[in-house]
């Protein structure tokens, strides 16, 4: 999973990599995928425990695996919680 430091314009590479889908003009491997983009921001809000956050991201997953095709997640400011001490790793969910 990679992730880059604030402000290196990760949206925009995501944005042009999903514009790419779009017109077809990506590897064979990358056609008919879709980009499911998260806001951390918006998924922690109101939590209180990590298995909160981990639940809710599987609803996300299981959502993705009814649009009946490849996903990719793209999870904005997602560097700045990695490796944050929790019962639940959610880097590994």
């Amino acid at each position: 999973m990679p992730y880059w430091r604030t402000g290196v314009g990760k949206r925009v590479i995501v944005a042009g990599v999903a514009q790419r889908i779009v017109n077809a003009t990506v590897p064979k491997k990358l056609q008919g995928n879709k980009i499911f983009s998260i806001n951390w921001e918006n998924l922690v809000a109101g939590t209180k425990l990590p298995t909160e956050i981990e639940q809710r991201l599987r609803l996300a997953v299981d959502e993705a695996k009814q649009s009946h095709g490849a996903a990719i997640f793209f999870i904005n400011q997602w560097h700045n919680f990695i490796g944050i001490s929790t019962k639940t790793n959610v880097a590994n969910i």
